[in-house]
């Protein structure tokens, strides 16, 4: 083991300690709700619009083969199966801090920024608030913002999911004012997808204001929008109207070695995909305009959890056949989620090892050919393994 690996694996350490202890423990928990309180109405929050749906209800196990696979989306469907189209309005004096765009009151009640649990950790660090107030009172003032993103739109799948449908539930209810600015933080507005999205017809009119680094903001009023799953059925359509689409290729999208989440047995893994005339695919190779093309004309697609699996939104779903892999550590459902709701023509999952400790796994090579093989069956497009998930039942919703 080299020095350079020695020291990665300190530093997957080192984070994942401070994750537990800092961020997930139950002390730092209490802390932060010690600390901090979501607003709500008396605190100046307004629910303009409120919707309900079952957003999973139809969702079947499409043709996955691995049971535990199956158990987990299962649970995580009767989990979150019912959820909300909100949009927020808050009025008062409202800071917005410059690193997330976290935007709360002076009496340390703060305008929840996502839906997303798995950034409840994120909150406003109240000794930058201070320092700033005492040596500075520097701020850009506004008499209104809509809050488009802060920090979750620095991954390309969060930015669909929480900001760009949000765009399209304010479009759709229309009880907005969309002349009023788009609040976008810097580290995300630089993304090229970012610049991509926002420029489309259906939002190039939009104004937009990007947050610098250093620059504290005071408004009046900020409006937030958080959309359910449904709205991927709006965006699905809206990107459509932006591709041709022509599927035809088969695409294996891989990792790099300097990511995390890769396979220690990549070279086996790519062997097989290419006996089936698959290209390995590197995102980071192609500008975002390459990588919508490409997924436009994408029928085959196998790729590592993570988010170039948010780009299928501009591939033609009723054609194409996917196949996630996962490390059993990770196996979340948001792509199946998503690709279920467009009623995707084939859907399959396989779980590999558990993470080591630089965050790498294997997967079984045996198992990854066979279940390449049953994909590659067109009478598999049939359905023979379709089995009804169960959908949320008495005391089992829960609002996302």
């Amino acid at each position: 083991m080299n020095i350079k690996t020695s020291i990665e694996e300190l530093r997957h350490i080192s984070y994942r300690f401070k994750v537990r202890l800092i961020y997930n423990s139950a002390f730092g928990k209490a802390l932060r709700k010690t600390t901090w309180k979501i607003a709500g109405p008396d605190d100046g929050v307004v629910v303009t619009y409120s919707d309900k749906h079952h957003v999973f209800d139809k969702h079947t196990t499409n043709h996955i083969q691995d049971a535990r696979i199956i158990e987990k989306f299962a649970w995580e469907v009767n989990r979150w199966s019912l959820q909300s189209d909100v949009i927020f309005k808050l009025e008062g004096e409202i800071t917005v801090e410059p690193k997330n765009s976290l935007a709360y009151l002076s009496n340390n009640r703060f305008f929840k920024p996502t839906r997303s649990n798995a950034h409840e950790y994120l909150v406003p660090e109240i000794s930058k608030d201070l320092l700033h107030r005492a040596f500075s009172r520097k701020y850009t003032h506004y008499d209104a913002l809509i809050h488009l993103d802060g920090f979750i739109g620095k991954n390309l799948y969060h930015f669909f999911d929480e900001s760009v449908n949000a765009l399209l539930l304010f479009q759709k209810v229309d009880n907005t004012d969309l002349r009023i600015p788009l609040l976008i933080n810097e580290k995300v507005y630089t993304h090229s997808y970012v610049k991509y999205l926002l420029a489309l017809p259906e939002f190039k009119d939009l104004q937009i204001v990007v947050q610098r680094a250093d620059e504290w903001i005071k408004v009046k009023k900020l409006y937030k929008a958080t959309p359910s799953y449904s709205l991927w059925a709006d965006c699905y359509v809206t990107m459509a109207r932006h591709v041709v689409k022509n599927p035809h290729r088969r695409i294996f999208l891989n990792r790099k070695p300097q990511f995390q989440r890769r396979l220690t047995n990549n070279a086996a893994i790519e062997a097989i995909v290419k006996q089936y005339g698959f290209e390995v695919i590197y995102a980071e190779d192609l500008t975002y305009a390459e990588q919508v093309a490409m997924f436009a004309e994408t029928e085959y697609f196998i790729g590592l959890h993570g988010a170039g699996f948010t780009n299928l939104i501009f591939s033609d779903l009723s054609r194409v056949h996917v196949l996630e892999i996962f490390s059993e550590s990770l196996v979340h459902p948001h792509y199946y989620w998503y690709l279920e709701l467009l009623k995707v023509n084939y859907y399959d999952a396989i779980m590999g090892s558990v993470l080591d400790v630089n965050w790498n796994y294997s997967l079984d090579e045996a198992i990854f050919s066979e279940q390449m093989r049953l994909m590659m069956q067109e009478n598999n497009t049939l359905g023979h393994h379709n089995r009804p998930i169960p959908i949320a039942g008495p005391g089992m919703e829960k609002s996302v």
